[in-house]
């Protein structure tokens, strides 16, 4: 139970940095392409001020929480019913992507809000898919599986 709740929360954060990260750099680029170059001391600040400032909102950590939760139990389902231990991994990185994907629709299309602006653009979402992808790489990382199962 402990390592499964370390590996949740560990994904969580990893999805939480890596999403307001490519969020930001994303923002970045824009007011760059308007206003012109930023330094790196000032792209890093405004990086962590992000990271910072999204962790603290009630949205953005909230619905990563609520989309990897649902996402990993599937995949973990699956998984175990069917007998694929062999492709856990895989299984674990496909269902952060797809989780943290779906879950940037379907605030989009329910509640019409976009936590994150990068994911009003096709490379935005596909970042937080990407982010979703690591989140779960990390879950794997953290909660490795019992040997029992593996063999």
């Amino acid at each position: 139970m402990v390592r499964t709740l370390m590996g949740y929360i560990g994904a969580v954060v990893v999805a939480h940095v890596v999403g307001s990260v490519a969020a930001a750099q994303h923002v970045i680029g824009r007011f760059e392409a308007m206003a012109g170059d930023v330094d790196l001391s000032e792209r890093l600040r405004w990086t962590v001020g992000d990271v910072i400032g999204m962790a603290t909102g009630a949205i953005y950590p909230i619905a990563i929480a609520v989309a990897l939760l649902l996402a990993f139990a599937v995949a973990g389902f699956i998984v175990r019913r069917a007998g694929l231990f062999s492709l856990r991994t895989i299984g674990f990185v496909l269902a952060g992507a797809v989780g943290l994907l779906v879950m940037h629709l379907v605030l989009n299309s329910v509640a019409e809000i976009n936590p994150v602006a990068a994911t009003r653009e096709i490379a935005g979402l596909g970042w937080q898919a990407f982010a979703g992808a690591l989140a779960g790489a990390a879950y794997i990382g953290l909660h490795p599986a019992k040997a029992k199962d593996l063999g």
